[in-house]
């Protein structure tokens, strides 16, 4: 990732962790340069002789090019947990990197513009790693998290012991219409349904149950729910009312 040549890669993981942590200690965009232009080379995994190449001169132009992709995808906590963009520089616009120079006499490259384009929903699961419980509190009760990175959250309170956590995360989804479907939503469904039953609250169950079939568009999603019905019911031997609920699901979801 992050680069078009094959003898040269980034240990991209490491890389947006750090730099998540990095962001967070001040949230300024050009402090985040200078550290990222600073460090860019533990990141780095090139032949020696590559390596020697880039430390020559491109460690600020690598640097520049992905800090800019980075930030601008980077949910934050000042900005009511938004990224706060920055437009790309222009070739004859000052440089990022803080030289006083051009962008086109210091850090563009022919490969500035082939770094990939990053989604603030592809950042927050590291974000949910790194920042402090208050904080995650705060956005989860300002619903600034996406729904697949609250399951994560959700799943591993309650693969940890703590349903009730876990079920608190993801309640506020299935109250009222239910106007949002796909892989998420079913992944929802299906970690609230497991801690409702770890938590023996079977009439909420039903309840959410219930809601999903009646309000969920056709979906994914709604078979899901109706699949669930069918297990309760032939757990309670319902033999017919389970056949039921499973042709519900099958024409939801013929797959």
């Amino acid at each position: 990732m992050f680069s078009d040549d094959p003898d040269t890669c980034f240990d991209t993981e490491k890389l947006l962790y750090d730099s998540a942590r990095e962001i967070l200690r001040h949230e300024d965009r050009q402090q985040y340069l200078r550290w990222l232009m600073e460090n860019i080379g533990r990141y780095l995994d090139a032949p020696e002789d590559l390596e020697g190449n880039l430390q020559q001169g491109h460690f600020n132009a690598l640097a520049v090019a992905l800090g800019c992709s980075i930030w601008n995808a980077m949910p934050l906590p000042g900005n009511d947990f938004r990224p706060a963009p920055v437009p790309l520089p222009k070739r004859n616009t000052p440089c990022p990197c803080g030289s006083g120079r051009k962008y086109k006499q210091c850090c563009l490259t022919p490969h500035s513009d082939s770094v990939p384009e990053l989604e603030p929903e592809a950042l927050w699961a590291i974000l949910l790693e790194v920042l402090p419980a208050d904080m995650i509190d705060q956005a989860v009760a300002g619903g600034k998290i996406p729904l697949g990175s609250l399951c994560v959250l959700a799943l591993n309170n309650l693969e940890e012991g703590r349903p009730k956590k876990a079920a608190a995360l993801l309640d506020p989804f299935f109250n009222g219409n239910i106007n949002r479907t796909g892989r998420d939503a079913d992944e929802a469904l299906s970690i609230l349904i497991d801690c409702y039953e770890e938590l023996n609250f079977h009439a909420k169950k039903q309840a959410l149950l219930d809601n999903v079939t009646k309000n969920a568009k056709k979906s994914p999603l709604r078979a899901s729910a109706w699949q669930r019905i069918t297990a309760i019911r032939m757990d309670d031997d319902d033999q017919e009312g389970a056949w039921e609920a499973f042709h519900h699901a099958r024409r939801d979801n013929p797959d």
